[in-house]
């Protein structure tokens, strides 16, 4: 016996999602979670952004992007947790 034919929808049939405000508190958890990834991937990896960049699966141009982006290295080159 086959399962039954899931059942198909219309465009016409289909409501877009309400207008919703964005929560600060979930792009401020997000970004941070993000800053934490990078600066994790920065210590396991020595401080070489190219391993760094390739233990996430990111473009090296995008990972330092984003180490800038989100302020992960201070000044001495050194991570911001250390």
């Amino acid at each position: 016996m086959l399962p039954p034919q899931p059942q198909r929808m219309s465009p016409s049939t289909l409501q877009p999602a309400p207008e919703q405000e964005e929560d600060p508190d979930f792009e401020e958890s997000i970004r941070r979670h993000k800053r934490d990834l990078i600066a994790a991937a920065l210590e396991q990896n020595g401080g070489v952004m190219t391993r760094a960049a390739n233990a996430l699966g990111l473009k090296y141009t995008t990972f330092v992007a984003m180490v800038h982006r989100f302020g992960v290295l201070e000044t001495d080159g050194k991570t911001a947790a250390e």
